[in-house]
C-alpha cells in the first residue's frame, strides 16, 4: 500500500498528514510541482509538496534524508519568531493609508528568496532557504517602495492640483535620511518610508516639497508659502522629524539601496 502512487484525485491537505513527535507534516499533492518541495510553515508544521506519481515511501525517504534541515529550520524559527532575522515583523502597519499586513516567513528547502502578496487577506509571505532568510528585510523594503510609488505619486498630483504648485517629475525611493527633496529642475524625490507615518505628516511633506518648486531654500518667503497651504506646518514638521527616529527596524535595513 505504501509503495503505491498517490492518487491526487482522492486526497488533499485535510485528509493526508503525518505526525512526528510534536511536528505536524502536511502532505500536499500538486499537479504542477515537478519535484518534492519541503517548507516549514511554522515551528510545529511542515509541508511536503508531492508531484504527480510520487509514492509515499519516496516521501518518507525524502523526509528522512532532510531530517537535519528540518531540525535546523525549527531551531532557527524558535530563535527568531517568523523564521527570518531578528527584527523581522509579524505585522506591518502603514498608518499613511490605514493598512495592516500580516508577515509570514516560510523556510523552503532550496527555494529562491521571494515575496508573495496575498491581497485578499493582507498577507505577505516570505519564502527562502535558511541560509538566505537574512534577505527578507530587503524584500519587504522592495515591496514598501513599490507600494509607496502606487500611493504617493497620485497623492502628490492631487495636492499639486489643489495648491497650484506643479512639478516636472517625481521619483519614489527608500532614502536613508531625507523624507523628500526637490531639485532646481522641479524634480521631486519622495521617501517610500512615508507610508509608515501618519497621513497628515505625509500631506505636510508633499506640500513642503511642492513649495520648493517656487522657493528652493528655507527662506522666510518659503515658510510663508508653506503656511499659506498648511497653517499647522510647525507642529507637523516637528512631528515628522521625531517620526524618523521611530521607524521599524526592518525598514532601516542597511543593505538596501
Amino acid at each position: 500500500m505504501l509503495s503505491a502512487p498517490i492518487d491526487h484525485r482522492l486526497i488533499s491537505e485535510s485528509n493526508l498528514g503525518l505526525k512526528a513527535g510534536n511536528l505536524r507534516i502536511i502532505l500536499r499533492p500538486s499537479t504542477r510541482a515537478r519535484r518534492l518541495i519541503l517548507r516549514l510553515l511554522n515551528a510545529d508544521t511542515l509541508e511536503l509538496v508531492l508531484p504527480r506519481g510520487v509514492r509515499l515511501t519516496q516521501a518518507a525517504d525524502f523526509l528522512d534524508k532532510h531530517a537535519a534541515w528540518i531540525r535546523e529550520a525549527r531551531e532557527r524559527w524558535a530563535t527568531c519568531p517568523g523564521g527570518g532575522e531578528r527584527g523581522l515583523p509579524s505585522r506591518i502597519h502603514l498608518p499613511a493609508i490605514e493598512e495592516s499586513w500580516q508577515v509570514k516567513g516560510i523556510f523552503a528547502l532550496g527555494d529562491k528568496v521571494r515575496l508573495l502578496e496575498r491581497s485578499s487577506g493582507h498577507l505577505l509571505e516570505l519564502h527562502g532557504s535558511i541560509d538566505r532568510a537574512h534577505l527578507w528585510s530587503a524584500l519587504l523594503q522592495t515591496w514598501l517602495k513599490k507600494k509607496a510609488s502606487l500611493v504617493l505619486v497620485p497623492w502628490l498630483e492631487r495636492i499639486a492640483n489643489q495648491t497650484g504648485l506643479h512639478y516636472r517629475r517625481v521619483t519614489v525611493r527608500l532614502q536613508r535620511s531625507r523624507w523628500g527633496s526637490c531639485s532646481c529642475r522641479q524634480h521631486i524625490n519622495l521617501n517610500g518610508r512615508l507610508l509608515l507615518v501618519a497621513p497628515e505628516l505625509v500631506e505636510y511633506l508633499l506640500i513642503h516639497e511642492l513649495c520648493h518648486t517656487q522657493e528652493l531654500n528655507h527662506s522666510g518667503r518659503f515658510w510663508r508659502l508653506v503656511e499659506r497651504h498648511c497653517p499647522e506646518y510647525k507642529t507637523l514638521d516637528r512631528k515628522l522629524n521625531l517620526a524618523s527616529r521611530e521607524l521599524p527596524q526592518w525598514s532601516q535595513f542597511q543593505g538596501y539601496r
